[in-house]
């Protein structure tokens, strides 16, 4: 309804006291107000001061204001349009609810020294759904809040700065921007939130930083969802572990404070509630590091995601894989461990066998293979290849390796003789040499598959 402020040049009211505990101290509902309103130093009210849908030509000031109302609202801004600024600051009190829902602030939006207590029910401080700041918002040193302050789909086109400020609303959110669309949000200089910080599908279209917090172990964290472009969190200003959530966070690269390494930003990934497993965060990271040109970086992002894998494996392949065979290649980065791996088995395999020919342990598979029928030791026919350790070791090991060295010599297990190397006697005799030859064919098609798999890509992530 018309209020009969109606085009008023302005409104203002200094050392001025409405008093109305049970209902409205003052009420200018749809006033259209040519100039500015000011209700301060000094002003008290005890009951609501109504300005829904009002249309303000100048600025709002409750600066050094005084407003009262223990049963729920004390200033109501609702759709209002604000052509100047706004000034809830300087020592402004509410005790009750200020609900900015819906209003259109096209300065900026000065809350600084404030003091906020939400009474009633819903226990919040400020109410600003939907507001639409033009400029910039401030939360500087000396605001307090007891209660939510919520701005939840608001979109204020400059910054959101908030500086030595005191946000306390413990167990629920003490700062509750889901689904808003911020250009950039700073936290800094000794702010203190006891509470939740809620930035669930919100846009920042710059920078999202937070850095010298106070008491940081008292803030919540929920990034869920959220758009950053430039993310910028201090890391001794992070939450407890299970105190940040972050899945589905999408962001294009790091700043100051934050630090473009692996292991700084793993103790931030860290931190999430622990349950299941999502691979998201690490994703996402190892994308940033690559569009910053830290190809190394985002290569241990993605190794140390599949390592986080192995503590959530379900199942016998995933258990092997993620615990086993994976870590050794660096999940398929470092495929040359398994290559270097199978290199000092290779000659392993070539000190055993040349022993074991050595002690007659290793014979020959044909029994043609003598121009006598002599045992072992006689005199090897002129056709019958003859024994080579290192190329034995090497097509044993090889997979699919054809130099037939293997279709003529094999360990004879019936040979009772230990093998030597030097003046050195080893536990080895036919039979256990022939063991080793089963271990050393089977290790070399695990090893062959890992090392080449790695080096053309297949088993990679």
């Amino acid at each position: 309804m018309a209020s009969i402020f109606d085009n008023w040049r302005e409104f203002g009211m200094r050392r001025s006291q409405f008093l109305n505990s049970n209902g409205w101290a003052l009420m200018l509902e749809g006033a259209k107000i040519g100039g500015s309103v000011f209700l301060r130093n000094g002003f008290k009210a005890e009951g609501a001061i109504l300005l829904l849908n009002a249309a303000i030509t100048g600025s709002f000031e409750g600066s050094n204001g005084k407003f009262i109302n223990e049963k729920g609202q004390t200033l109501n801004l609702t759709n209002a349009t604000v052509c100047g600024n706004l000034f809830l600051n300087d020592r402004f009190t509410s005790q009750g609810e200020v609900i900015l829902n819906g209003a259109t602030i096209k300065g900026a939006a000065y809350f600084s020294g404030g003091i906020f207590t939400g009474k009633g029910d819903r226990h919040q401080a400020i109410s600003a759904d939907s507001i639409v700041v033009e400029k910039y918002a401030v939360f500087g040193e000396g605001f307090q809040s007891e209660g939510s302050v919520w701005f939840r789909a608001a979109h204020v086109i400059g910054s959101l700065d908030i500086w030595g400020a005191n946000l306390s609303y413990p167990g629920g959110p003490a700062l509750n921007l889901t689904y808003a669309k911020i250009g950039s949000l700073h936290v800094y200089n000794r702010t203190k939130i006891h509470g939740m910080v809620s930035l669930l599908e919100a846009t920042i279209e710059t920078s999202l930083c937070w850095e010298d917090l106070e008491s940081p172990e008292l803030t919540t964290w929920d990034l869920r969802s959220a758009r950053v472009k430039t993310l910028a969190a201090q890391p001794r200003s992070l939450p407890l572990s299970g105190d940040l959530q972050i899945g589905g966070l999408v962001f294009d690269e790091l700043a100051e404070p934050a630090a473009p390494r692996v292991s700084a930003q793993l103790t931030w990934i860290q931190l999430q509630p622990s349950g299941r497993f999502t691979t998201q965060p690490y994703d996402q990271l190892a994308i940033v590091f690559r569009n910053m040109g830290l190809q190394e970086e985002a290569t241990k992002m993605i190794i140390a995601k599949n390592k986080e894998h192995g503590h959530h494996a379900h199942g016998f392949k995933e258990f092997v894989w993620y615990n086993i065979f994976g870590p050794f290649i660096g999940f398929g980065y470092h495929p040359w461990n398994a290559f270097y791996l199978s290199i000092a088995i290779i000659m392993l395999g070539f000190l055993l066998f040349r022993a074991g020919y050595e002690a007659e342990i290793v014979t020959p598979t044909s029994k043609d293979a003598y121009e006598s029928s002599e045992l072992p030791g006689g005199k090897l026919t002129e056709l019958y290849p003859r024994f080579n350790a290192f190329i034995y070791s090497l097509e044993t090991f090889v997979p699919l390796l054809g130099l037939e060295m293997g279709k003529y010599w094999r360990p004879n297990p019936n040979r009772k003789e230990k093998a030597k190397i030097g003046h050195f006697s080893l536990p080895i005799n036919g039979s256990r040499l022939t063991y080793y030859l089963w271990f050393h064919i089977t290790i070399g098609w695990i090893l062959t598959t890992l090392w080449l798999g790695g080096l053309t890509g297949l088993l990679k992530p």
